[in-house]
C-alpha cells in the first residue's frame, strides 16, 4: 500500500511536470507557430491572387470589350511585390504579364469584332430601310395604279352609261320619228283616199247628172 501510494505520488508529480513541459514547449514554439500561420495566410493570399489573375485572363463568349477592358484594368492595378510574394514572385508576375497580354489581344479582337458587328448592323438596318422604302414605294405605285384603274373603270362605266343613254334617246327619237312618219303616211293615205273618194263621188254625181240630162233630152 505504501508502495502504491508512493507510485501514485510519483505519477501525479510526473503528470504535473509533463503538463508544465508541454506548456513550455507550446510557449517556446509559439513564435514559430505564429510565423507558420502568417506564412500560410500569406501563401493562401498569394495563391488566391494568382488564381484571380489566371481566371481573369479567361475570355468567354459572354465577354465584351467593356468587360475585358474592366478586368484588364483590375489586373493591371494588382501590385506584385517581391516582399509579399517572395518565392512565388516570378510565378505571380508571369501570370500577371500573361493575363495582361491575353486581355490586350482579346480587347483588340473584341473591339474589332464589335466594330464589325456594329457596321454589319448598320448595313442591315440600311438594307432593311431600303427594302421598307421600296416596299412603301411599290405599295404607293400599286395604290396609284389601282386608283387609276378604278378611275378609268369608272370613266368607262360613265362613258358606257352616257353612250347607252344617248343610244336610248336616239332610239326613242327614231321610234318617235318612225311613228310620226307612219302617222303622216297614214294621214296622207287617208287624205288621198278621201280625195279619191270625193273625186269618185264627184264623177259619179257628174255621170248621174249627165245621164239624167240625157234621159230628159230623150
Amino acid at each position: 500500500k505504501q508502495w502504491r501510494d508512493m507510485t501514485a505520488q510519483v505519477n501525479g508529480a510526473w503528470n504535473e511536470i509533463k503538463d508544465r513541459m508541454d506548456a513550455l514547449a507550446v510557449a517556446a514554439r509559439q513564435p514559430l507557430t505564429d510565423w507558420e500561420e502568417a506564412e500560410k495566410a500569406r501563401i493562401d493570399e498569394c495563391e488566391a491572387v494568382i488564381r484571380k489573375i489566371a481566371d481573369a485572363a479567361i475570355v468567354t463568349l459572354d465577354d465584351t470589350a467593356d468587360s475585358v477592358r474592366s478586368r484588364g484594368g483590375e489586373i493591371w492595378a494588382i501590385e506584385i511585390s517581391a516582399d509579399r510574394f517572395r518565392e512565388m514572385f516570378e510565378r505571380a508576375q508571369g501570370a500577371k504579364d500573361r493575363a495582361v497580354n491575353d486581355l490586350k489581344f482579346a480587347l483588340a479582337r473584341l473591339t474589332r469584332e464589335e466594330a464589325e458587328r456594329a457596321e454589319l448592323d448598320r448595313l442591315r438596318a440600311a438594307e432593311a430601310e431600303r427594302i421598307a422604302k421600296e416596299q412603301a414605294d411599290r405599295e404607293a405605285r400599286e395604290e396609284q395604279e389601282r386608283a387609276a384603274a378604278e378611275a378609268k373603270a369608272a370613266e368607262e362605266r360613265r362613258a358606257a352609261a352616257e353612250k347607252a343613254e344617248q343610244e336610248r334617246i336616239a332610239r326613242v327619237q327614231k321610234e318617235a320619228e318612225d311613228r310620226a312618219k307612219r302617222e303622216a303616211e297614214a294621214a296622207a293615205d287617208a287624205e288621198r283616199l278621201r280625195i279619191q273618194r270625193k273625186h269618185e263621188e264627184a264623177l259619179a254625181a257628174e255621170r248621174r247628172r249627165a245621164e239624167e240630162a240625157e234621159r230628159a233630152a230623150q
